[in-house]
């Protein structure tokens, strides 16, 4: 058997949506009317992150989108967060990277390998 590279899961998310968004360090699938994705909104914001939002609910694509986001990462609710390479996932976890200092570091990479 001949092993594969497998795409990431952020791989595979941002080929979903191109363009711009595959090349944002810091991706955000969310919901204008979501309360749990306007927290995480917020953190990312106390941390000087500028996610690339795609909001699911302005895009005529986006119940096709979160249904294939749930295939990739096992998670069907928003905000489904990505940075760089790293699939951190909803708000709950959001806030526990924040909590634990390892935001920070996360955004700090981006920002050093991916400067505007």
């Amino acid at each position: 058997m001949v092993a594969r590279d497998v795409p990431s899961k952020a791989a595979q998310a941002r080929a979903l949506i191109g363009g711009e968004g595959a090349k944002a360090p810091v991706l955000l699938f969310s919901k204008t009317f979501c309360q749990f994705c306007k927290r995480a909104k917020a953190t990312l914001a106390e941390h000087g992150a500028e996610p690339f939002v795609v909001e699911l609910d302005q895009r005529d694509d986006g119940d096709k989108l979160q249904l294939e986001l749930e295939k990739i990462t096992g998670q069907h609710t928003v905000p489904n967060l990505f940075i760089n390479d790293h699939h951190i996932g909803s708000s709950t976890e959001v806030a526990a990277v924040a909590k634990s200092g390892r935001l920070d570091g996360l955004l700090n990479k981006s920002f050093t390998e991916y400067p505007n």
